[in-house]
Parts: C-alpha cells; structure tokens; sequence
C-alpha cells in the first residue's frame, strides 16, 4: 500500500512538472499583431518670427590709369567692419500664400583714402 501511495504521488508529481513545462512553452509562442499605421508626415509651415544677424568684413583697392593719354590718376583703398541685422514674422494660409512683415538695418565702417597724382603727368612704366 505505501508503495502505491509514493509511486501515485510521484506519477502526480511528474504530470504536474510536464504539464507546466508545457504551459511555459506556450508562452513563447509569437504573436502576430497588425503593425499600427505609420504616424503621418509632419506639415511644414512658413508661420513664424525670426530673428538673425550677420557680420562680416570689405576691402578694396582701385588704381585709376587713362590709357588713352598714358596718365595714372591715382588710386584708392579702403576697409573696415560689415555688420547688420533682420527681425520679421511671417503668416502662411491656405496652403500656398505666405504673408509677413521684416525689418533689416546693415551698416559698415569701410574707411577709405584716395591718393591723387597732380602737377606732372605721371607715365605707367
């Protein structure tokens, strides 16, 4: 009799661990979900302000020769700081128009001299 009971408890037992380890094994089985819908693309609008600047620098230099009369007139050079700014909004409606308002200022501090041959005739060599 106490043969019958362990080896029932053990048959129990054994039955109880395959039908667990068959439960487990269900659980890894893959799911196959419909994939959502890709979120849609953004809209790009010109609506907004902005703000920006620049800064920069300029030089030059001219040399003024009459080649008709074989004359050199001089010449000039320059530079300095170029520097301004833009602020402005702007509205976009119906999709295709674009209304706004901007303000600009630019400025520069280019100094300049000119050198002016006078008297003589001065000749290119």
């Amino acid at each position: 009799m106490r043969i019958k009971l362990i080896s029932s408890i053990a048959r129990t037992a054994f039955s109880f661990a395959a039908s667990g380890f068959a439960f487990a094994a269900d659980l890894n089985k893959p799911v196959y979900k419909a994939s959502p819908p890709p979120p849609p693309a953004p809209v790009f609008s010109w609506t907004g302000c902005y703000l920006g600047g620049n800064v920069g620098g300029a030089w030059q230099h001219n040399s003024a020769f009459d080649a008709v009369v074989d004359f050199d007139t001089g010449g000039d050079s320059g530079n300095g700081v170029i520097g301004g700014a833009q602020v402005g909004c702007d509205y976009q409606f119906a999709n295709n128009w674009v209304v706004g308002v901007r303000g600009m200022l630019d400025w520069t501090d280019v100094n300049s001299s000119h050198r002016y041959l006078s008297g003589a005739a001065q000749t290119k060599h």
